[in-house]
């Protein structure tokens, strides 16, 4: 128990640690990008799947990977891109297939907002082709494991639905929004803490970012929160099975993606805050509580308490 506690925790601060990285390279962030790290490391998904070592491997590699498609969309070298995604795939085809799928929504959203990285789709095509390639070794004889009992890309349960509705997903952004039960049929754990999510939600209504610019950083998030909803896009990310058991799996993604906006929201905050910035954020107070009065208007959910409630919407408007 000791030595699998270990490897536990040194998971962990891998996943911490790359974040760092990531971090650094694109935002440029020293010591201030330990908040965000950390946040990564000790997200919800983290904090409740963090004992599933063979899951943690690509959580802790995911931003390593968005790293080096940062690179090759900037025409530098693949090979961070390449070496990342190989280990992904071959510590664990489930959570990689994951990554696989993300990153071809991320470069897309990359292309919308500099339509130069569209000439580097090649290269991308190519270092992912490649990176299959060097997982191979554990990829094909998985496949070969799994195919004759394991229902992989079975399409027959693929129909028009809803799984989670949208108020029940955002009560879990929420301090301690977790049970046993929601461990085995709940909504997707994404907590990334209450000042991250201020931060992000912050740059969505910042008017010195661009309105163009805050609209492309919607479109990824939006469409992860959809596949939180619709089941066809749900059983997409779980290769077409509905999981039994620990529900949304790639809630590490949406994780992630809400952390980098947090970052982002810190980076461009007005230095002094300006007039607009400043009623801006105060709707986006009065709007923390009306959501929380809403949500919670006839009682709070069984895995949330009244007074960790209170306490984040108190956090939330400092």
């Amino acid at each position: 128990p000791l030595a699998y506690s270990a490897v536990v925790l040194i998971k962990i601060g891998l996943a911490g640690l790359c974040m760092m990285a990531y971090l650094r390279y694109t935002c440029h962030m020293n010591v201030k990008g330990l908040l965000f790290a950390v946040t990564y490391a000790l997200s919800g998904f983290v904090a409740v799947y963090g004992w599933s070592v063979m899951w943690m491997d690509g959580v802790a590699a995911l931003p390593l990977i968005m790293l080096g498609l940062r690179k090759l969309s900037r025409k530098e070298n693949p090979v961070t891109y390449i070496l990342t995604l190989a280990y992904a795939l071959f510590c664990n085809y489930y959570i990689g297939f994951m990554i696989c799928l993300f990153s071809v929504l991320y470069i897309v959203c990359m292309a919308l907002e500099n339509r130069a990285v569209l000439r580097r789709a090649w290269v991308f095509m190519g270092a992912s082709v490649l990176a299959a390639g060097l997982a191979a070794v554990m990829l094909v004889p998985a496949y070969v494991a799994i195919s004759s009992g394991y229902k992989m890309f079975d399409l027959s349960d693929v129909t028009i639905s809803r799984v989670s509705s949208l108020f029940s997903i955002m009560t879990k952004a929420y301090t301690g929004a977790v049970s046993v039960e929601q461990i085995r049929y709940g909504q997707p754990n994404y907590y990334i803490g209450i000042p991250l999510l201020a931060l992000a939600l912050g740059y969505l209504l910042n008017p010195s970012v661009p309105l163009r610019r805050r609209l492309y950083a919607v479109v990824l998030p939006g469409l992860l929160l959809v596949s939180f909803i619709i089941k066809p896009l749900y059983l997409l990310w779980h290769g077409f099975e509905f999981p039994s058991g620990f529900p949304a799996r790639f809630s590490f993604l949406f994780s992630f993606v809400l952390i980098e906006l947090a970052a982002q929201g810190y980076l461009h905050m007005p230095r002094p805050a300006t007039a607009v910035y400043r009623r801006r954020m105060l709707c986006l107070g009065v709007g923390m509580v009306a959501f929380t009065a809403i949500a919670f208007q006839k009682d709070v959910e069984p895995y949330l308490t009244f007074e960790t409630v209170v306490f984040d919407v108190f956090a939330f408007l400092v």
